[in-house]
């Protein structure tokens, strides 16, 4: 079902194009507008035109607050269903973690092991290496003398 809402922005709209037609002809056709103004003033004065009156009235504020009402219960369950629905994929969630935690945990600890044992030996290689170029310096067959054929730098 659509809102009220409708309903209530046509009332609106007609509401504000007679009161502005109400105040044209007032301004610019005095005579008809003082015509009109006692044309409803004697129908307000009659117990069937005021009833109306207050009737037209009760009527369109019990549209307003129905509505208004509705739509609030509306928006409530909205929430209460947007609520539950956060709370089960929270839930979900959790449990998808517990589940790839417990199946993939023992193969992330094993390669971080691995990847612990690689470093230390890539560590102890690098002292290897170095320590190797370091001995192998001093090992020239050329001797000291090796650097007295280097230009000097000008």
């Amino acid at each position: 079902m659509p809102s009220l809402l409708v309903i209530n922005w046509i009332i609106g709209i007609a509401g504000s194009v007679g009161i502005l037609g109400v105040i044209l002809l007032a301004i610019f056709a005095p005579p008809a507008g003082a015509a009109l103004a006692r044309a409803t003033g004697d129908i307000l004065k009659t117990r069937l035109g005021f009833a109306a009156a207050i009737g037209a009235g009760c009527l369109y504020g019990g549209l307003v607050y129905g509505d208004m009402t509705g739509r609030g219960e509306v928006k409530a369950d909205w929430d209460a269903a947007n609520e539950r629905a956060t709370a089960a994929k929270d839930a979900a969630d959790a449990e998808n973690q517990k589940a790839l935690d417990a199946k993939y945990q023992p193969i992330i600890a094993a390669l971080q092991k691995q990847a612990d044992a690689r470093k230390r030996e890539a560590d102890g290689n690098e002292s290897k290496a170095i320590g190797m170029a370091a001995g192998a310096a001093g090992a020239c067959e050329l001797g000291a003398a090796a650097l007295r054929l280097r230009k000097p730098a000008k």
